[in-house]
């Protein structure tokens, strides 16, 4: 999580806005997914949909 916000900022400084712009869609990704998770309430460890 830290890392995708680290290779955000590195991307934006370099100019790579595009590369900026994935990595923010995959961290804002990974939040829905842990957030759809949490609410469940799912306390096993099977990620399979």
């Amino acid at each position: 999580m830290v890392l995708n916000i680290v290779v955000t900022v590195l991307s934006v400084r370099r100019g790579d806005t595009i590369i900026a712009i994935i990595f923010a869609a995959a961290a804002v990704l990974v939040l829905f997914q842990l957030i759809r998770l949490a609410s469940r309430g799912d306390d096993d460890d099977d990620h399979a949909d």
